[in-house]
């Protein structure tokens, strides 16, 4: 069986300044010119552009910025030792990123995540897996570090995401199986998709 995943490990991924610097060191454009020939636009949030009912035109757009990237993880005790990125405690950081062998736009966008991020000092092994044993490890044992995979949504109304978004469902991807919300933002979020769903009025919506 697989070994558990170390307590360091999840300890960075919980920290706010850890996911902000990795998405500060990620190249959209890169992924949008390479991967996908420059037919797509990175994307600011969940909700896409043309939902207008849903998206929010306030949010700021993700930006690269590698030095911003460092700022964040050294406010968290992280720094560089001989190239290498390591936390408070000493611990290199390196992590493996799964996604799905029959996907050539993953691998090829988890090979740029990879080299992006051995920039700022993270070490990243990507690792293809067959689809049903990927799809074992992140819905029935948990046994995974990250994961590069993507929900595909026909409907414009986020109730029929719902088995993402409430804490307790089936698909939803932090702290995966919990009974009640384990963090104020998750409790946040499940409150507001109870409101909206008994509401009629599109504006309280």
């Amino acid at each position: 069986p697989d070994a558990p995943i170390p307590t360091h490990k999840r300890r960075w991924f919980q920290l706010k300044n850890f996911r902000r610097a990795i998405s500060a060191a990620i190249r959209r454009d890169d992924i949008v010119r390479l991967v996908y020939r420059g037919y797509a636009t990175p994307a600011v949030g969940p909700i896409a552009k043309s939902n207008r009912f849903w998206y929010n035109a306030k949010l700021p757009a993700p930006a690269f910025d590698s030095a911003q990237a460092m700022r964040l993880l050294a406010q968290d005790g992280f720094k560089l030792d001989g190239g290498i990125l390591k936390d408070r405690d000493g611990n290199p950081v390196e992590f493996s990123l799964i996604t799905n062998s029959g996907s050539n736009v993953r691998t090829q966008m988890g090979t740029i995540v990879q080299e992006d991020l051995k920039k700022i000092g993270i070490r990243v092994s990507l690792t293809p897996l067959e689809f049903r044993s990927l799809i074992e490890r992140i819905m029935r044992t948990n046994t995974y570090e990250a994961c590069l995979l993507g929900f595909n949504n026909i409907e414009t109304d986020p109730n029929a995401q719902a088995n993402v978004w409430l804490s307790s469902s089936t698909h939803h991807p932090w702290n995966p199986g919990q009974k009640k919300p384990a963090t104020p933002w998750e409790a946040e979020i499940d409150q507001l998709m109870r409101v909206q769903a008994e509401s009629i009025v599109p504006a309280t919506r």
